[in-house]
């Protein structure tokens, strides 16, 4: 009778393994199957590879694409591609280099318009300066399946030197899915009335004991990467934070109003970095600014 028991208990017990081991994978596969995004995949606590754009593998093997590094990645690409694209070349060449360059980041209607009538179109006006790269202010993505991206297309000339820039100006894009991709289907050099913000460099010096007024050479003041904060102007309220990237470059959008920069450090270490005078942010555009950093060294 003890023996026909311990029978019984066991098979029992391998039954409610077998319920509970299949009721678990059954909500597993339906936890896996109800991801539809990266956000999704990321949050589930799935592996997100260090690519770029991001991505997040699932167990059953799919792989979501981070929409928010992808709509940048775009306008990345659109931004270095730009100085491959001379308008100011015979129409046909003009054509050709659109196509070479831009096929891949831009919407084929708007990639036919622009081949159509180049003078409507972004790319190298002149030799020199000629357009490096955007930076990129904000991607947000709207309901209506569209992103919006504001930025600032950066030209540069030979003489510039590292974190620095010639010459900036705004630009406006709309980016639509096409075939899975994303791609810009529209693009402006104006900003919308609503959005505003501050673009910048910050620079680190004197980089040499004794230097001539310009700095030259390699006591030149360099790119800085620091953590800053904005206060407005004359308060000691911070209103934002933000890294500049490793060339100097940074951009942040912010109400109109007037602001400082300084950099994020105790008060007794070096560097110490502030904007070269209050910056003045308007309505529907960006203010420019350079954020010196003190080395210390005299």
């Amino acid at each position: 009778m003890k023996k026909q028991t311990i029978i019984y208990a066991v098979a029992l017990a391998v039954v409610l393994g077998g319920t509970v081991y299949a009721f678990t994978r059954a909500r597993q596969r339906a936890r896996i199957t109800g991801i539809d995004s990266f956000a999704a995949c990321a949050q589930a606590g799935y592996p997100v590879l260090a690519t770029y754009p991001a991505q997040c593998r699932t167990p059953d093997g799919r792989v979501f694409i981070s929409q928010d590094e992808a709509v940048r990645s775009v306008v990345e690409r659109f931004g270095s591609a730009m100085k491959q694209v001379s308008l100011s070349a015979p129409r046909q060449a003009v054509a050709n280099a659109m196509e070479q360059n831009y096929a891949s980041v831009l919407a084929p209607d708007l990639l036919a318009r622009w081949k159509e009538n180049p003078a409507e179109a972004f790319g190298r006006v002149t030799s020199s300066p000629w357009p490096e790269r955007i930076v990129i202010f904000s991607a947000v993505q709207q309901e209506n399946g569209r992103a919006q991206v504001l930025g600032a297309v950066i030209e540069k000339t030979s003489a510039d030197s590292a974190g620095t820039f010639a010459f900036s100006y705004p630009i406006a894009l709309t980016l639509e899915k096409s075939d899975g991709d994303w791609r810009i289907s529209a693009a402006s050099r104006t900003w919308p009335q609503t959005a505003n913000g501050i673009l910048g460099t910050t620079l680190l010096g004197p980089t040499c004991p004794v230097v001539r007024n310009p700095p030259l050479g390699q006591c030149a003041d360099k790119p800085y990467q620091g953590n800053f904060e904005i206060m407005r102007a004359g308060a000691n309220a911070v209103v934002a934070r933000f890294t500049s990237q490793e060339d100097g470059l940074f951009a942040i959008t912010l109400p109109p109003g007037q602001y400082d920069i300084r950099n994020i450090s105790s008060q007794r270490m070096l560097p110490r970095c502030a904007s070269n005078g209050t910056v003045d942010v308007v309505a529907g555009s960006y203010a420019t600014t350079t954020v010196l950093c003190d080395t210390g060294i005299r």
